[in-house]
């Protein structure tokens, strides 16, 4: 068949590779002018790391993995209460990694590219499904049909929009921010530190002795396209309350380049397709950064597609029912737990919190780890049932 994928993020590419790799055309188009390696710290989980090697990118995505020896889950004061040897962090999360997004960006971009480029600042200015096949226009001009169109441009999917605005938008009271601070710093190697205050929490992670990347959640509303100054300022006033070295990095990073800023949403559809419109990662249901799944469930996506549009003969109708039975679940499954970390993780409640400390400072890093494993062999079974990892 001939698809088009628009957008080349991570579910783009992922989906480009897997339906080339099954025989079909696939042209790829990305609203950005040029590729820009940018993002933050993610962590790909098991089935993440499965998919990549179904790719055969794995060992090349494995050279990227930050290591680390120790995760610290710190108060706001900078008191431990919890620490988990890299053994145990493993073990509980089944062996997913630490990687910039840019890294795994720029593995399945350069993947992509070299089969076909992707077609640089094009994006869609309209789009017609007729039941036969989709028609669409180029905002720059030129128009083209398809058998299949898959949108996989992220949250804010000006493609989805064209066909459904904003349905399924769903935008929460947290701000994400995320970026690369460069210099010396005190922060000991290896050691992946998490702090935990009122309604914020900060992640903070070496790269080296030269660089850390600074992740932070914290309540609020955040204007649409804010200028840094006022990221900056919304951050400090959500870290007052955080120890002094923690202030003096924040404000390191008013000297960033870059910073990514963005108020946390999701997508939720009762259907992931319109006609023959698919909707894939950030655009049709990724949980939002609370998860910590929204790379994972991409390539988990794009192979569920590709693997519906198989077992359907090509019957892109019937494949993308299929598809959408295949990923609801486990879309729910993930989009519940959001909702429940941003009570957890970001509560403003002093008794909830207080409560969550002491909880954390008596109970066992082991016993942690132990529910967590249970939570990971709940979701490896919850996976396993629609067979979606099969290679």
């Amino acid at each position: 068949m001939k698809i088009l994928v628009c957008g080349a993020g991570i579910a783009g590419t992922a989906a480009t590779l897997f339906l080339r790799k099954s025989g079909h055309d696939v042209v790829t188009i990305e609203k950005a002018p040029s590729f820009r390696p940018l993002g933050y710290v993610l962590s790909l989980k098991y089935f993440g790391l499965a998919l990549m090697k179904s790719l055969g990118l794995l060992d090349e995505l494995r050279c990227y993995g930050i290591p680390y020896t120790v995760m610290q889950v710190r108060d706001a004061r900078g008191a431990v209460l919890q620490e988990y040897p890299e053994a145990l962090a493993e073990k509980a999360t089944k062996g997913s990694i630490f990687l910039l997004r840019s890294d795994l960006h720029r593995v399945l971009y350069e993947a992509v590219s070299r089969d076909a480029p992707v077609r640089l600042g094009t994006y869609l200015s309209s789009i017609a499904e007729d039941g036969e096949g989709v028609s669409v226009t180029y905002a720059g001009g030129g128009a083209e049909r398809f058998d299949l169109v898959v949108v996989a441009e992220g949250l804010r999917s000006s493609s989805r929009a064209l066909l459904l605005g904003n349905q399924g938008l769903r935008l929460f009271d947290v701000i994400y921010t995320a970026t690369l601070v460069d210099g010396r710093h005190e922060v000991p190697d290896r050691i992946y530190q998490i702090y935990l205050g009122s309604g914020t929490s900060m992640l903070i992670l070496p790269i080296n002795d030269q660089r850390l990347m600074i992740q932070c959640y914290f309540r609020g509303v955040l204007r649409s396209q804010a200028p840094n100054e006022q990221v900056n300022g919304l951050l400090r006033d959500a870290c007052r309350r955080f120890p002094e070295r923690l202030r003096d990095t924040i404000d390191r990073i008013a000297e960033s380049e870059y910073i990514f800023a963005d108020q946390i949403g999701m997508v939720v559809l009762p259907e992931l397709y319109c006609g023959r419109v698919a909707f894939l990662g950030d655009a049709g249901y990724c949980p939002t950064f609370l998860s910590g799944m929204g790379a994972s469930l991409a390539l988990l996506g794009a192979k569920a597609l590709d693997q519906s549009l198989h077992q359907s003969a090509d019957d892109v109708p019937d494949a993308l029912a299929g598809f959408n039975r295949l990923m609801q679940p486990v879309i729910a499954h993930y989009q519940r737990n959001a909702y429940s970390n941003v009570d957890l993780v970001l509560t403003r409640n002093p008794f909830r919190a207080m409560l969550q400390r002491w909880v954390m400072r008596v109970f066992p890093p082991a016993m942690v780890a132990r529910q967590l494993g249970h939570q990971h062999d709940l979701e490896t079974s919850l996976l396993c049932g629609f067979g979606a990892l099969e290679t």
